[in-house]
């Protein structure tokens, strides 16, 4: 009994003298763009973020954005919906050309439950002279289905841009 005490005193000493535990890196999950474009056929006429849960409301999702889209688009990566979810990021409508979107990392963060996903978010310079044409641009990206119950879009800035509900994450 004895000898226990000591070894407890003892191990309590070391973590004394190490300090706190090691800090724990938050996970990080792979994220791949899978579409962008700058006139995405109005699948949102507002920013915001929209989980596509489903073999069906994906091939809905992307009849709407090639509709707009010469010749349509070829070589999108597989999306397998048992393990993954395809992110539509969208600008809403915008009334000049110069705004886009793309992903600024391969990685998605993850901290207590929320992941956070990084994006180049751009915009027109004020003053700048770009056409004036009605443009919808957004990206789609395939992200993990498990690891995080909500997505918060990040610019290149740090600024959230948009946070996908969490009841539509799941």
């Amino acid at each position: 009994m004895k000898k226990l005490f000591l070894a407890a005193v003892f191990l309590a000493g070391l973590v004394a003298i190490s300090g706190a535990a090691p800090a724990v890196s938050p996970p990080v999950l792979e994220v791949v763009s899978l579409f962008a474009s700058l006139d995405c056929g109005g699948v949102a006429e507002e920013a915001g973020a929209t989980w596509v849960k489903d073999e069906a409301e994906y091939q809905v999702m992307l009849q709407k954005i090639m509709a707009s889209q010469p010749g349509g688009a070829s070589g999108l990566a597989p999306v397998d919906f048992s393990r993954q979810g395809v992110l539509c990021l969208a600008m809403g409508y915008k009334p000049t050309a110069g705004f886009s979107l793309s992903l600024a990392s391969g990685d998605l963060s993850v901290d207590h439950g929320t992941a956070t996903l990084r994006v180049t978010w751009n915009e027109p310079p004020a003053g700048a002279l770009v056409p004036q044409m009605l443009t919808s641009p957004c990206l789609l990206v395939r992200l993990p289905r498990a690891g995080f119950s909500r997505v918060r879009v990040v610019d290149q800035s740090g600024r959230e841009r948009m946070m996908a509900p969490e009841r539509s994450v799941r």
